[in-house]
């Protein structure tokens, strides 16, 4: 750590704040009790830690305004003796770059995330042994160059920080490492390399082709969602959700940006866990008794899915009142692309009903593994020209015919809007 921290006091200005990191060439300033304006904390100072001020905060408020109402109360800290491994995880947790190092409530020290990982100085994240997300993204790259077609997999598990603030930090460490020592389990290191991202996230990069990938995705849910740990209460249960890009080239590249490339499949991935995260978080308030829908809606009346020379046609049939009207669409017979011709299919009838230039489109479709069991969830893009477009989600448990819960799930979306869209 840094003994020789400078700091600021409370009643200083954000302008004082940021003239003073500018000067002194410091991208965190811790926030004590002195009565100087500044000071240079040696290792015995009695000073109390009352926040953290970082440039960003002070770049967001007037220059007049003092520390005190912009500075970030009650930072995590480190303590003089904590592990390496556990100071770097509490940052990643809590998605910061520093922790101030405290003695029994007194301000001793900084550590930043680059003083740890040159003192670690190894390839691999301390907790889980596993590679860092950068090594992934290394090695997706050299795939590229060498004319492979990956996929990136992103896992998210559901909720961790409940985990911590309930069970304890010791138990939350638990809770990673045996998601690790799972996760490794179910991956091929021929075919796949496992990486631990930060927190509570995994990434996987493949070179399976797409269908097989996302059953490699689906397998390593159900892996965590069976995991039992014996320093968990009863009845307690992890789960993840998942995102999936790339695996879908079929020419090869030209004046490709490699890195660009990589970066994108992640940020795709990423975004589509968070939106399976959301979709979950939608189901679970609907179980638990969420509004009921009112006023005028869309009933199914006929699904059917039928496979021919490499290809499947998804019809359904949506009744309103005494009217019918009838989506078809075609595309290849492979992996979930049934699935989402159904939704396509849900969406083109569900058009045929709409008025005033309102139209919808399929976003997002994900078959989610969580504890009790499957559920469908599927976003829906509603909108109309000149205006942006509003995220609709309906999420129904698979049951035995997936093909018409992801119909029922697309149903649940447009009828939350259908009432006001047909006044």
């Amino acid at each position: 750590m840094t003994t020789g921290v400078v700091t600021i006091g409370p009643d200083r200005t954000a302008g004082e704040a940021a003239a003073l990191m500018l000067d002194r060439d410091v991208s965190v300033l811790p926030v004590v009790s002195v009565l100087p304006a500044v000071s240079v904390l040696p290792a015995a100072s009695e000073d109390r830690l009352v926040g953290v001020v970082v440039m960003r905060d002070l770049l967001r408020a007037p220059p007049y305004r003092p520390v005190s109402e912009v500075m970030s109360r009650e930072p995590p800290a480190a303590s003089p003796g904590m592990n390496l491994a556990a100071a770097l995880d509490l940052m990643d947790t809590r998605r910061i770059g520093y922790l101030p190092v405290l003695d029994e409530d007194r301000l001793v020290g900084l550590i930043t995330r680059e003083d740890v990982l040159q003192a670690l100085g190894r390839p691999v994240y301390p907790l889980t042994e596993l590679p860092w997300g950068s090594t992934l993204r290394e090695r997706a790259i050299e795939c590229l160059r060498d004319g492979l077609e990956i996929a990136i997999l992103f896992l998210d598990l559901d909720d961790f920080r409940s985990v911590n603030k309930r069970l304890g930090h010791a138990v939350g460490d638990r809770c990673i490492r045996a998601v690790a020592e799972a996760l490794l389990a179910t991956v091929d290191s021929d075919r796949d390399l496992l990486a631990r991202y930060g927190g509570d996230e995994f990434a996987i990069l493949t070179m399976r082709p797409l269908e097989e990938a996302q059953a490699l995705g689906l397998r390593a849910i159900e892996a965590v969602c069976g995991l039992r740990l014996s320093a968990a209460p009863p009845g307690f249960a992890l789960g993840a959700s998942m995102g999936i890009a790339g695996g879908k080239r079929t020419t090869e590249r030209q004046d490709v940006h490699f890195a660009a490339t990589v970066d994108d499949l992640i940020t795709i991935a990423s975004r589509q866990s968070t939106q399976a995260k959301s979709a979950k978080t939608l189901a679970a308030g609907m179980a638990a008794g969420g509004r009921m829908l009112v006023g005028p809606r869309l009933q199914l009346r006929r699904v059917n899915l039928s496979t021919e020379d490499g290809n499947a046609t998804a019809t359904v049939e949506l009744g309103l009142g005494s009217k019918r009207y009838v989506g078809e669409t075609t595309g290849p017979n492979m992996g979930t692309v049934p699935l989402r011709l159904l939704v396509e299919s849900t969406l083109a009838a569900a058009n045929q009903v709409l008025r005033n230039g309102w139209r919808t489109a399929v976003e997002e479709v994900h078959i989610l593994r969580i504890p009790t069991g499957t559920l469908l969830a599927v976003a829906v893009l509603l909108g109309r020209p000149g205006q942006p477009p509003e995220r609709l989600i309906g999420c129904a448990a698979a049951g035995s015919d997936v093909g018409q819960g992801v119909v029922w799930a697309t149903l649940l979306a447009v009828n939350r809007r259908l009432g006001r869209l047909l006044e």
